[in-house]
């Protein structure tokens, strides 16, 4: 089933999701916020909500007392609590201002990530955001909390952090990383942080920064990071797959795109297998060395994959471009078109719901699937 502007939704472009202790689906869009009970949709924006000043939404979070917070393009915060809105100031000095990055820390603090700086509020009862003075200004692309506690602040060519509300602390300075950009932050489980860019890999770890080209002719646009149940470390990039060994990144050669080697998503599934979903390369398998590729020729749906989501232990989902959804099981794919309306979608990210339920981020829509 698809849920569209003429089911009730305001707008078909989903920027966020994020679920309520309740099981209300809130949903991020261009023009306000939306709440979702499995059937009806309700619309929060500035006509009907007083509260609200800029209807693009593109941050949706629940912290871990069950409020609700939203951020919009415009800068502008609010948080839901029983039932009530309630707007957060973050500045006055400050203009054009919007928010690019919004999470919640285990001691209950908020963090916002702005286009000028970095906000926090401290105390939950104060209700109030302080500006962090060490980022004013400055652009923040990525806010992160380790398995540690440690917090993680990543600016457009800069990484910070901070241990148990100490200073903080300099990785990465703006003249370390040579202008490059910051795309991802990893820990592996040797605590080394693993911070790709759009020209290569830096890693640090007790104190020491380490860069890590991919290779002379090789796309060291970083994608994301993947360490397996073995311990292996696995690097997606737009010019492909590597793996971490004796001290360097190896290029795995043996996955091939039709016209580039774009990988797009990472997976490992309950056996160990590692999955790899590429742009226009369709899906390869890692198992035990070997490698194995699957294409529309081995009856996968379609070869632009956009995610990759396990449900159980032997199924795989698999969605890309093309209106398509494929399904992997018992060595076999089972393959799901959307009626001809939705032909052009692009499924960006699954979520299981149980018992062959899936709920779909698209480019038209959220769409809920029942296999």
């Amino acid at each position: 089933m698809t849920w569209k502007t003429e089911r009730g939704l305001s707008n078909n472009s989903i920027i966020a999701i994020a679920q309520d202790r309740a099981g209300y689906l809130w949903l991020g869009t261009p023009n306000g916020l939306v709440q979702f009970d499995g059937v009806n949709f309700k619309n929060f924006n500035k006509e009907n909500t007083v509260e609200f000043r800029d209807d693009f939404i593109n941050n949706v979070v629940v912290d871990r007392r069950g409020i609700l917070w939203i951020g919009s393009y415009g800068g502008h915060l609010l948080s839901l609590n029983d039932g009530k809105f309630t707007g957060h100031f973050l500045s006055d000095k400050l203009s054009g201002i919007s928010n690019h990055c919004l999470v919640g820390d285990v001691r209950g603090n908020i963090w916002v990530g702005t286009s000028q700086g970095l906000f926090c509020r401290p105390d939950i009862h104060e209700g109030l955001f302080r500006e962090v003075p060490e980022f004013a200004g400055k652009k923040i692309y990525c806010l992160w909390e380790d398995r540690s506690g440690v917090f993680w602040v990543a600016t457009k060519n800069s990484v910070w952090f901070r241990r148990n509300l100490g200073q903080w602390q300099q990785v990465l300075a703006d003249s370390d990383i040579r202008g490059y950009e910051i795309n991802v932050l990893y820990q592996d489980r040797g605590s080394r942080l693993w911070i790709g860019t759009d020209n290569g890999v830096f890693g640090y770890q007790n104190g020491k920064i380490v860069y890590y080209s991919l290779g002379q002719g090789m796309r060291n646009n970083i994608t994301s990071f993947l360490e397996d149940r073995d311990g292996n470390l696995w690097l997606a990039s737009e010019g492909g797959m590597f793996r971490w060994q004796n001290g360097k990144f190896q290029f795995l050669p043996g996955i091939q795109g039709q016209d580039n080697n774009y990988i797009y998503s990472l997976y490992e599934d309950f056996e160990g297998s590692l999955w790899v979903g590429m742009i226009e390369g369709g899906l390869t398998q890692i198992r035990d060395e070997k490698i194995t590729s699957f294409t529309s020729r081995e009856g996968l749906g379609g070869d632009l994959i956009r995610c990759l989501h396990g449900a159980g232990s032997d199924t795989l989902w698999i969605g890309g471009n093309g209106g398509y959804l494929s399904l992997y099981k018992n060595d076999r794919f089972r393959n799901f078109t959307f009626p001809e309306t939705l032909r052009n979608n692009s499924v960006w990210s699954i979520e299981y719901e149980g018992q062959d339920a899936l709920w779909l981020g698209t480019s038209l829509g959220l769409i809920r699937f029942q296999g």
